[in-house]
């Protein structure tokens, strides 16, 4: 079957000009940080690469710890989203600056922690990006509702912008790790801008208890998930770093950017479409379904081909890319892309959940991620170092994937046949139905 069949449903009307800007600002989007990590790479070191990773897990664990769910939910409910606007930036901003002092006064503590001097002052500019952060124009969430993604390009567009161009700057004056940082802190400057222009929204502060409960009531499934992915997401970072050091670290996270580059691009593309599409149909499951599986079978021929590609030339693209001095990497990119390629199908999953009001499926999906690999990380790294490491990923991706099937015949009544029935000829020779 061909692509243009496979996701023709999905691209029609309005969700196809999504779609087609959604896909542009992606490609622009990981275009800029792929040619920022590439200069970077180069100008820096993997001690570099791996003191910002430290910072960023620092930052990760505030940011899940203290996610609200609030853009999920004013995505997926129906109805008028202006009048929850003003609670949602109170509470945005409020979370920002409490973040942003925490980070300030706690990058010593993070220094101390993984014996890193570098990731002091690494840990507090981090800290100016997140204050910013809170000050982002929050009818951004409702731009994804009404698949505005053109405008939601001119915000990305910005960020990146601004992001690669004092990078690449900051790298060739100071050729430390505060390259990294700066990125960061420019990319939110021009982000919180670039809103409310593309906006015209006043900022109106403020706490209705009434939006805040409701908000919320679907907001706390999206925090304990959110709890989860990092952990699952973050604990083999974690471990590298306290146990190999942050060169280790450092060399661990080019090969897996990289091999989450092309994999993640698509699917954060037609997830991005596919959450507001399939919750308007929430209600009705055979459409339901029938748009959750052509969405499914499109992201498994892509991102199949994708990762062959990836894998086969592995060593080639880590010399092209970052340099020889980091060859020693392509063995564990190999593992990695096949760990990230099944995410990718998993994360679709993900986005069904959200939309069919059933957020909790998203956390116990990755919880079961998080309890194999919490399982697995430590042994297989102690045999086999950052091969292990990755290695323990996959098997902790592929075994999420158990209940991921399990959740989703629950929900549409869709086995794991019927997931491949469309890439598979009929005995008349015809396409494979969806259901």
């Amino acid at each position: 079957m061909g692509l243009g069949r496979l996701c023709g449903p999905w691209f029609a009307g309005k969700a196809r000009k999504a779609f087609v800007w959604a896909s542009i600002g992606k490609v622009v989007t990981q275009g800029g940080q792929l040619v920022q990590m590439a200069v970077l790479a180069r100008l820096l070191t993997p001690e570099d690469f791996g003191a910002i990773g430290i910072a960023l897990l620092a930052l990760g664990l505030l940011d899940a710890l203290t996610q609200t769910g609030f853009d999920a939910a004013l995505v997926q409910r129906r109805g008028r989203a202006e009048e929850y606007l003003g609670t949602a930036l109170t509470v945005q901003l409020t979370r920002g600056i409490a973040l942003a002092v925490v980070l300030w006064m706690g990058g010593p503590f993070v220094a101390r922690l993984f014996r890193s001097f570098k990731v002091v002052e690494v840990t507090q500019i981090l800290g100016v990006a997140v204050g910013l952060r809170g000050l982002v124009n929050p009818a951004v969430a409702t731009l994804n509702r009404e698949l505005e993604f053109r405008r939601i390009f001119l915000i990305n567009l910005s960020e990146t912008v601004a992001s690669t161009i004092v990078g690449v700057a900051l790298g060739f004056s100071l050729r430390d790790v505060r390259a990294l940082a700066g990125s960061q802190v420019a990319g939110q400057v021009a982000r919180v801008v670039c809103s409310y222009l593309v906006i015209p929204w006043s900022p109106r502060f403020g706490l209705q208890l009434a939006a805040l409960q409701e908000l919320g009531t679907f907001g706390r499934w999206v925090f304990a998930a959110n709890i989860v992915v990092f952990s699952g997401l973050q604990a083999d970072r974690l471990f590298i770093a306290r146990a190999l050091g942050d060169e280790a670290l450092g060399r661990y996270l080019m090969a897996f950017r990289i091999s989450e580059l092309p994999v993640t691009t698509l699917t954060f593309v037609v997830s991005q479409v596919a959450f507001p599409v399939l919750s308007r149909l929430q209600a009705r499951k055979p459409e339901l379904a029938a748009r959750y599986v052509r969405g499914f079978q499109f992201l498994l021929s892509v991102n199949g081909v994708v990762t062959a590609f990836i894998f086969g030339l592995a060593g080639p693209l880590v010399k092209i890319l970052l340099g020889a001095q980091w060859m020693d990497v392509a063995a564990v990119l190999r593992i990695l892309v096949l760990a990230n390629f099944a995410r990718s199908l998993l994360s679709f999953g993900g986005c069904l959940f959200y939309a069919a009001g059933r957020p909790h499926l998203n956390f116990v999906m990755n919880a079961v991620r998080f309890v194999v690999l919490g399982g697995l990380l430590y042994p297989s790294a102690r045999e086999f170092g950052l091969v292990g490491a990755a290695g323990a990923v996959l098997v902790a991706n592929c075994a999420m994937g158990v209940f991921y099937v399990r959740s989703v015949r629950s929900l549409l009544g869709l086995s794991l046949k019927k997931h491949f029935a469309p890439l598979v000829p009929t005995v008349d020779g015809g396409p494979g139905k969806i259901l």
